[in-house]
């Protein structure tokens, strides 16, 4: 009998003494919270605009791809120009230096032809990855938002103290979080 009270007080005193421990702000709950959502990787953590930046990088490079490989064609054509006339030779008639030139200026228009095609699809392209881009960011934003929120209910319902909602904060992993935050 002395044991069961002793443990009756002892389990009233832990209940005193818990429910004397000062409860987490809504501030420092937001925080934990914040916290939860970040270590859960439900926030994306690039910004918008370095999205963005990365995005405008890929499409210089390949801007930059289809002019280097669009100097390449028109230095194998004008090579390919040269070696024809020179095939022709002196004995060529104005004729025949004429046609060929006129088959390289043709093939040189068709390769400045398809750079153009090639390069009005960049922008068109940039755009909608962007508009893609801002759509994810603010997709990721608004889960992120109700998971903060349903965590926030979740530890007001739950009483969090001071000390659980700073240890959360403070955790670097869900493991800590979760399992050495008492």
């Amino acid at each position: 009998m002395k044991t069961l009270v002793t443990i009756a007080i002892g389990a009233f005193l832990a209940a005193l003494l818990a429910g004397c421990l000062p409860a987490a702000t809504d501030q420092e709950i937001a925080r934990m919270c914040e916290n939860l959502v970040k270590l859960r990787g439900e926030v994306d953590l690039v910004p918008i605009d370095k999205r963005i930046s990365e995005i405008d990088e890929e499409m210089a490079a390949r801007k930059a791809d289809i002019e280097k490989s669009n100097a390449s064609t028109l230095a194998g054509l004008s090579a390919d120009l040269q070696a024809k006339l020179a095939e022709l030779g002196e004995k060529a008639t104005a004729e025949d230096r004429a046609k060929v030139e006129q088959e390289n200026a043709a093939k040189t228009t068709e390769a400045e032809a398809q750079k153009a095609e090639a390069l009005a699809r960049i922008e068109p392209d940039r755009e909608a990855r962007v508009v893609d881009a801002r759509k994810k960011a603010e997709e990721a934003r608004a889960s992120a938002a109700a998971s903060i929120e349903e965590c926030t209910k979740k530890a007001k319902d739950e009483g969090v103290t001071q000390k659980l909602a700073e240890c959360r904060i403070q955790a670097g992993t869900t493991d800590k979080y979760w399992n050495l935050c008492h």
